[in-house]
């Protein structure tokens, strides 16, 4: 018995010598979590429960090392996530094996590294903070369950009895709190991994479960015949056993974040748990992404989330970038989240100065003037703009000779451009639609108002926007110039 007559305490030394001992039959009672029975498979989980509740650091990263390179923490990881809980059973496989990731975990963090590589991060954010060692008194039901009786009729102590032994030690007692506190991590994780999930830092469902036990099934298959094959002892790489759920690929994530889910507004708001570097992380993909659909979700992810957490992001570096975008940007859908996310950037007074920097504000009114010609008579837009292009110069545009054929005779070449003009803006607009020009190509084309120089079309951000820009917008008319307006109201506040 680890406990004298009439004694209420197990003596320190007595408690670290069964602990010595106990940890030199690791690799024996590693095998007897395994068994079919019971009764040894809870007195092997509780033995090294109590072991490592207060092991040095050696011990317990030794132990650790021989659970894992015998994958025997893979085996238990498995059971203790999908081996079903029966009533009708004491002590089943699953309850082995989360009484026996939880205890190793608790000492060694290797283990609850390979946890976060195997499952998503965001079941492990619910609880990140170290809670306080609790009484003795608030033991979790199976520890308030009467102790088993060992093989030879003494009971083993729980948990809890061992954390308090040596309460007078302050080193005990802060292991003790490292303990509760991955503890309360890992008690929670068992039952949420069973549930489903789909908010925007996780999605967890029947799918998911069956990918990762299909992934898990198949490393210890191969781990098994790699130890069949070979004459000598063969240890299980841990350290580059990593899940990616295939199943999920298709969903745009940037870091944890999935952001069809963030973008839903028919769901609960999910906090950010780092919102500055979800905010670069989006900024950089928008900066790297060349498909329209994702850069369109980027850049709306980018809105909503400065909306929400500016006060943890702060003045964005990125400002100037955001208006340069939209100065070279060719399709409505786009610049109106380009418009959108300037509108929240400017929250915080910082962001306006690389904006005014940048000349922003020219090309915010140029913006909202064709808007507004766009949005005069909706039932008749084009009318619309014939009607305000007719009343203006005759624009000439110029660009490369091999990239516009002459197939009505309106393109005049000269030594290496050809020039399409003069027309009215809108005659232009309709001439650029049939010639579908190429993005970077339109882009470096010059223009000539009747009569004056030649420009780079950037330099003629009317012409642009009204004969340049094409699609069809995420706002509407009316929509996109009240943005505008409202944005150049919080420009000059």
């Amino acid at each position: 018995a680890l406990c004298a007559p009439y004694a209420s305490r197990t003596d320190a030394l007595s408690l670290a010598s069964a602990r010595a001992e106990v940890l030199g039959l690791r690799a024996s009672l590693l095998s007897l979590l395994s068994h079919g029975c019971a009764c040894v498979r809870e007195a092997a989980a509780r033995l090294f429960e109590g072991a490592l509740a207060h092991a040095d650091a050696a011990d317990a990263a030794d132990a650790a090392a021989t659970a894992l390179q015998s994958s025997t923490v893979l085996e238990q990881l498995s059971a203790a996530l999908f081996e079903p809980r029966l009533e009708s059973i004491l002590f089943t496989a699953a309850e082995t094996g989360r009484v026996f990731i939880s205890s190793l975990a608790s000492a060694d963090s290797s283990v609850l590294q390979l946890l976060e590589r195997v499952l998503p991060r965001a079941f492990f954010h619910a609880v990140d903070d170290a809670a306080p060692l609790p009484p003795p008194a608030t033991a979790s039901a199976s520890e308030r369950r009467e102790p088993l009786r060992g093989l030879w009729g003494a009971k083993l102590p729980s948990t809890h009895a061992i954390a308090h032994a040596a309460h007078g030690s302050a080193a005990a007692h802060n292991v003790g709190a490292r303990d509760c506190a991955t503890r309360a991590r890992l008690d929670g994780l068992w039952t949420r991994v069973q549930q489903d999930h789909e908010r925007p830092d996780l999605i967890w469902n029947d799918e998911t479960r069956r990918e990762l036990k299909a992934k898990m099934q198949a490393q210890m298959d191969d781990f098994y015949l790699a130890q069949q094959r070979s004459d000598e002892a063969v240890s299980w790489n841990h350290a580059e056993f990593e899940v990616d759920y295939e199943c999920l690929a298709h969903e745009v994530r940037v870091g944890d974040v999935y952001l069809r889910l963030l973008l839903d507004g028919d769901r609960t708001p999910c906090p950010l748990h780092a919102p500055s570097r979800f905010f670069d992380e989006l900024y950089h993909m928008l900066l790297s992404e060349r498909v329209p659909e994702r850069r369109l979700l980027c850049l709306h992810a980018m809105a909503v989330t400065y909306a929400a957490e500016h006060a943890a992001i702060g003045a964005f570096g990125g400002t100037a970038q955001v208006v340069a975008l939209l100065r070279e940007c060719v399709q409505w859908a786009e610049a109106d989240r380009l418009m959108q996310l300037l509108h929240e950037l400017l929250i915080e007074r910082s962001n306006s100065r690389p904006l005014l920097a940048a000349n922003g504000e020219r090309l915010l009114v140029a913006v909202l003037c064709s808007a507004h010609a766009r949005a005069r008579h909706p039932a008749d837009k084009e009318a619309s703009l014939a009607a305000a292009s007719h009343a203006s110069s005759a624009w000439c545009l110029r660009v490369a000779r091999e990239d516009v054929g002459r197939s009505d005779g309106e393109g005049k070449p000269t030594d290496s451009f050809t020039e399409i003009g003069p027309l009215s803006l809108h005659d232009l607009r309709i001439r650029l639609t049939e010639l579908q020009l190429p993005e970077d190509v339109l882009r470096v084309a010059e223009v000539q108002r009747e009569g004056e120089a030649w420009v780079g079309i950037a330099e003629a951000p009317h012409v642009w926007w009204t004969a340049c820009v094409r699609g069809d917008g995420r706002l509407g008319g009316d929509a996109r110039c009240a943005l505008l307006l409202s944005l150049l109201r919080r420009l000059d506040a």
